[in-house]
């Protein structure tokens, strides 16, 4: 018995001594977007290979929020009376989320969930900006959002689990 102690005693102290693996990754995938899209900031990917971010045409610098199909083909989106709008995460079922920045006075930032051809704009309660980071598949949502009134400025996130389709 003291033999198969000593053995299991040596076979552990020898694993401490091995050296851990390293991830590699050998399968990258690189992609430009399509002409006159100069810019792309990838903002999130699903499990199909879809990427989602914002894109700027030439100088200028406003964003499109867009989506590339692991299939190569790329559709662009701008939010009614937005300034920018960009794509942060889009999940199994279609639904992405994202944030646009408004044209007022005072520009504010709004969330926001694109679902096939319909848009909703989420604003978080008392907020003067929010966006939308994340989406799974059943549709719950996560964003963060910045209260600004005067001297006193806070931040926070929140969960918000969608009740029904868009």
């Amino acid at each position: 018995m003291p033999s198969h102690l000593f053995s299991m005693f040596l076979l552990l102290f020898a694993s401490v001594l091995c050296d851990a693996q390293t991830a590699t990754c050998t399968n990258w995938k690189f992609f430009n977007l399509p002409s006159p899209w100069l810019y792309s900031g990838p903002g999130g990917i699903n499990r199909w290979g879809t990427v989602v971010g914002g894109a700027s045409k030439g100088t200028r610098p406003t964003q499109f929020g867009y989506i590339r199909y692991s299939n190569g083909s790329f559709t662009t989106y701008m939010a009614p009376n937005a300034l920018d709008t960009v794509f942060s995460a889009r999940n199994a079922l279609g639904v992405t989320v994202g944030q646009y920045t408004d044209k007022s006075a005072a520009p504010h930032s709004h969330g926001l969930v694109v679902s096939g051809s319909n848009a909703v704009t989420v604003d978080y309660p008392g907020a003067t900006d929010t966006g939308l980071y994340g989406v799974n598949y059943w549709g719950t949502i996560v964003g963060g959002y910045t209260k600004n009134s005067g001297s006193t400025f806070s931040q926070g996130s929140f969960k918000f689990q969608q009740r029904r389709a868009i």
